[in-house]
């Protein structure tokens, strides 16, 4: 036994070299590794027995041991006796401190808490001694802050103590400046302690110090393995501290050459401390430690498995799936041991790299943390919540409950980053906490505003958005006005998007001043944004209803160019959807680059709308309705064949926009699309909202669709109800799509749409009105006056930006209903005729003059010649345009200018088969009013190539034709009469007798001689006419 005495006393008190050291730790660690199995009991008394006889042997008063260990002190070894007794004087006071902490350590400890307090400040009293000794050097000072360092540890309470001290005394500069001139004699031992300590009691080291200590240091090639450990812990603590990267290249060159003598304390220390330190390791180290982590994981403590993914997160560095899978085999076994901040950490640092734990892991790890999670401090319940989201994984019931509850005790405590990460959780998880705790929460956000950075600002502010919860209107204000000043340094391009993302989202005002700080900042930002920051701002500004101006748009255009391609399906979602929703201006300006966009939005669809949900097929064929965007025949096939197996599944909302879609684009659905669709309209009309059924519906008519009587009369009645609840474009929509459909509804519904325009006239735009009116005039319904006047008033309004076709339709709804409306005509008039010729349509022109003359107004000469100017620069090509003019400027004008005949007469020319045999014969009544010398031959090429039309015609409408062509006294050609003989010999029999004596008049006018066969089938009819008794 004292043969052992004396060589741990050799062992532990004569210096070696450093080469023997370095051996004699690799030995020792070696010797732990294989060791590590016996019993922690055994090796902690074997530990205390260690400590015992060092401290028995420093408590000794044999004067030749003081004598011995001070002849080997190099900065002593010629010191006066003053200096002999301030030694042996400072080594006292040092083994008291530290014997005080061994016993304070101990369990059998007999001193209650005060006491053990009492203590620890009787240590602390005689530092001030060692600090004056003349015998102080560096060696020393690493020994007395060693000694606080496990005076700090040494009871419950003196953590506290010490750094109450530390702070109120002048320490820390007393032992700087004492340590500072013998620093380059300290071996790597001393060195590594005076850092490691320093760390652990967060010292202020100043530069000068440093300095001195990185000169003793050198290029680290006497430390060992655990003062390499040591060294790099000890500066990761001490807060502010820059290292040299010389420094740096030398440790990391150290640690390869030093690793396989690291035990898993210092491997896990050297990866945390270079975590924090921000120094992202060399290949070459992070080899090195993935091998040594892998052979001695199964010695690493729960501690130690959570600091090292933790440093792996904070270095966002994905380790070796090999390390991956023997950490999460490990960490499942201890975890139940670790603490709330080491279960915290862990998550985090999974969640900063990507990692998703199995099942297995979450639930021992969740079990683990709810029976720490009441004494869990802010910090980690932040970081937990925070980490869940970043990993996708949706906290259940009965843990967001205990999270709350402990969230609501502590909710003072919060920090500002805290607050905003908490509630950027439960957006990204999409899990509402309740109004009431979230308002809570808020509240708690708004006392710290001050406190809060802009990106903590806008992270809130977006999770209110995710959660569709309004904040409070005073937070809100409030931080939009903190934005407006901090958007003008360094705008960052996320918060720059996000901000007005949730604004767009939660429909809040922008006040004048953030709205140009921000388009500022947008300017700043733009050129660092990534492709989901672009979709995002261009979604937020249709949203908000913001035009992108001249200054945005190519600012925006710009950046897109160089990242567009990397656009995923979802942020072609969201331009697309906000071009679809932008000015026709802004895209006609920049047609080149919206037409690259819709392409190339195309083709990704095409690759991957196999794998579209839904929502994603419908949003899809809507959004390019909305632009006006036809794809090609391909896609439409491709789409429609992923489309029709799912249909069943769609949404209401989902079935309207496929119609929508289609219809803006004008493309015909398929007869399987249809077939399935019309029959689930049918079925769930009941459950759409109002303005569903009022988009299907004019969707229907677009593509005019043909719908069963069953469920046109279902539609009618649904709409009945619900037309009260109806926008003023839901109702303009849905009369006029029944009118085009010709599903004419009953005057129970047109009264109860009557009743709806007067409720919501004020909303009506000019196309609304004017369509509204043309159905009613459709249907032939006659309008009250106060429907009328509420019409005209609002018309009025509307009228400077009213389009020449709105115009057009107005008034030949009055004039075909006959009602005079209280309106300036001749005003109505001129808005079109002031237009460039070639912005007013054909249309227009036509029913303007038909109105005119269907109400009798005669208009005035100057009004009616600015008409033929347009008229005569207008190419007409339907007959029915073509048939309206001639028969209103019959009646309007008793001698129509040359100039517009000749017009007219060209247009039907070069369009000779526009008319049907209706529209003939009231063109050739109409001629022969306008004109009293009619020019014979152009009827009767009139007639000749109108004359196959002839077939589908009745015999109404054929023996009409016949006598006008009698009254005006044109001859017709014979192949024309040859034809409407056999057409009407073979519906002899369908002849009434004035209809036989109308033929006869008309051949005897023409002076035509009818052939034999038809006066016998002529004189047959008439007797068979008398014996039916016709």
């Amino acid at each position: 036994f004292g043969l052992g005495l004396i060589g741990l006393f050799v062992g532990n008190f004569i210096p070696m070299s450093s080469k023997n050291r370095s051996i004699m730790d690799c030995k020792r660690m070696n010797s732990a590794s294989k060791c590590s199995t016996k019993p922690f009991r055994e090796r902690k008394r074997m530990k205390s027995l260690k400590y015992i006889v060092y401290a028995s042997l420093y408590q000794d008063k044999n004067q030749e041991r003081l004598n011995s260990d001070y002849d080997r002190s190099s900065s002593l070894s010629n010191a006066k006796a003053g200096r002999r007794e301030s030694f042996l004087f400072m080594m006292k006071i040092l083994c008291e401190i530290e014997t005080a902490c061994y016993e304070l350590r101990q369990s059998s400890c007999k001193l209650d808490a005060q006491q053990r307090i009492d203590k620890v400040h009787m240590c602390l009293d005689s530092v001030d001694d060692v600090l004056k000794a003349k015998a102080f050097t560096a060696r020393s000072g690493a020994r007395l802050i060693n000694a606080l360092v496990k005076l700090s540890r040494s009871t419950n309470g003196s953590h506290f103590v010490v750094r109450d001290f530390l702070k109120s005394t002048n320490f820390c500069y007393l032992w700087t400046q004492q340590t500072i001139p013998t620093l380059d004699r300290c071996s790597f031992i001393d060195l590594s302690i005076i850092i490691y300590s320093a760390g652990v009691l967060e010292l202020k080291l100043s530069d000068r110090f440093l300095f001195s200590w990185f000169h003793a240091a050198g290029n680290l090639q006497t430390f060992n393995a655990r003062a390499l450990s040591n060294v790099l812990y000890g500066f990761a603590r001490l807060d502010g501290i820059a290292l040299p990267e010389e420094f740096m290249t030398d440790w990391f060159r150290a640690f390869v050459r030093e690793v396989p003598c690291m035990n898993s304390q210092a491997l896990t220390n050297c990866i945390w401390s270079t975590a924090r330190l921000g120094f992202e390791p060399p290949k070459p180290v992070l080899n090195s430690w993935y091998y040594e982590a892998c052979m001695k994981i199964d010695s690493f403590n729960h501690q130690a498995l959570s600091n090292s993914i933790w440093a792996f997160g904070k270095l966002e560095i994905l380790p070796p799936a090999s390390f991956l899978e023997l950490w999460f085999q490990y960490s499942c076994d201890k975890i139940s041991l670790s603490t709330s901040q080491e279960l915290s950490n862990c998550l985090w640092g999974l969640a900063r790299l990507g990692v998703t734990p199995e099942e297995t892991f979450w639930k021992k790890w969740k079990a683990a943390f709810l029976q720490r999670i009441h004494q869990c401090p802010t910090q980690e319940l932040s970081n937990v919540l925070w980490a869940m989201a970043r990993l996708r994984y949706v906290a259940d019931e009965n843990f967001l409950e205990h999270w709350k509850s402990t969230a609501y005790q502590n909710r003072n405590s919060f920090s500002a980053q805290e607050l905003a990460n908490s509630v950027w959780a439960f957006g990204a998880m999409e899990i509402n906490p309740g109004t009431e705790f979230l308002q809570l929460w808020l509240n708690c956000c708004s006392k710290s505003l001050d406190s809060f950075k802009p990106l903590e600002i806008s992270s809130t502010l977006w999770a209110c958005a995710r959660l569709e919860t309004n904040p409070p209107l005073e937070f809100s204000s409030a931080c939009l006005d903190y934005l407006s000043v901090t958007f003008r340094v360094n705008p960052s391009p996320r918060i720059v998007s996000n901000v007005l993302w949730s604004c767009a989202r939660l429909d809040i005002a922008l006040p004048e001043k953030f709205w140009g700080s921000w388009q500022l900042a947008f300017s700043a930002a733009a050129s660092k944004m990534n492709i989901q920051e672009l979709s995002m701002t261009l979604w937020a500004f249709a949203k908000l209803g913001l035009n992108p101006d001249d200054q945005f748009f190519p600012i925006w255009q710009s950046r897109y160019r160089d990242i567009g391609l990397f656009a995923g399906i979802a942020e072609f979602g969201m331009i697309i959807w906000a071009l679809s929703r932008t000015s026709e201006r802004i895209i006609s300006q920049n047609i080149e680059c919206t037409s690259a966009i819709l392409s190339q939005w195309v083709e990704e669809c095409a690759q991957m709308y196999s794998n579209f949900t839904t929502q994603e097929l419908a949003v899809c064929i809507s959004a390019l309705g909305r632009i006006g965007y036809r794809p090609s025949d391909e896609f439409i096939s491709g789409w429609s064949s992923t489309l029709i197996p799912r249909m069943n599944e769609m949404s209401n909302e989902e079935l309207v926009s496929v119609v929508y879609g289609l219809a803006r684009i004008q493309v015909m659905p398929t007869d399987g699309l249809v077939d399935l669709w019309v029959p689930l309209f049918h079925e769930r009309m009941s459950s759409f909202a109002s303005h569903e059924l009022s988009i299907a519906i004019w969707s229907i008519a677009k593509l005019n669709l043909t719908l069963p009587q069953k469920t046109t009369d279902v539609f009618f009645e649904l709409s009945r109800k619900q037309l009260s609840q109806m926008s003023a474009q839901s109702l303009s929509n849905t009369l006029w799509a029944s009118a085009t459909l010709r599903s004419f509804p009953d005057d129970e519904f047109l009264n109860a749409w009557c009743d709806a325009f007067l409720n919501h006239s004020e909303s009506f735009i000019a196309k609304g009105l004017s369509n509204s009116i043309w159905a009613l005039a459709t249907f032939g319904f006659k309008l009250s006056r106060r429907v009328v006047d509420a019409w005209c008033t609002r018309f009025s309004a509307c009228l400077p930006h009213i389009s020449d076709q709105a115009i057009g339709n107005a008034m030949w709804a009055f004039g075909s209903l006959r009602i005079v409306p209280d309106l300036d005509l001749f005003r109505v008039i001129e808005v079109v005729l002031s237009r460039p010729p070639k912005d007013v349509s054909s249309h227009a022109l036509a029913n303007v003059m038909w109105s005119f003359a269907r109400l009798g107004i005669t208009p005035r000469h100057q009004l009616f010649d600015l008409w033929n100017k347009h008229f005569c620069t207008t190419d007409f090509h339907q007959g029915d345009e073509l048939n309206a003019v001639i028969w209103a400027l019959s009646r309007l004008s008793p001698r129509i200018d040359a100039s517009v005949y000749n017009h007219w007469q060209s247009c039907v020319e070069k369009h000779s088969d526009v008319f049907t045999v209706v529209q003939l014969l009231s063109v050739i009544t109409s001629l022969n009013r306008v004109r009293s010398d009619i020019d014979m031959s152009f009827v009767t090429e009139l007639l000749e190539s109108h004359r196959f039309k002839l077939k589908n015609a009745s015999v109404r409408e054929l023996i009409a034709l016949f006598l006008v062509i009698a009254k005006v006294n044109v001859t017709p050609s014979n192949s024309f009469m040859l034809l409407w003989d056999r057409l009407i010999l073979e519906r002899a029999n369908q002849l009434e007798n004035s209809q036989i004596a109308a033929i006869s008049w008309a051949y005897a006018r023409l002076g035509i001689e009818k052939g034999a066969a038809f006066s016998r089938r002529l004189q047959s009819a008439v007797t068979h006419s008398q014996e039916v008794g016709v």
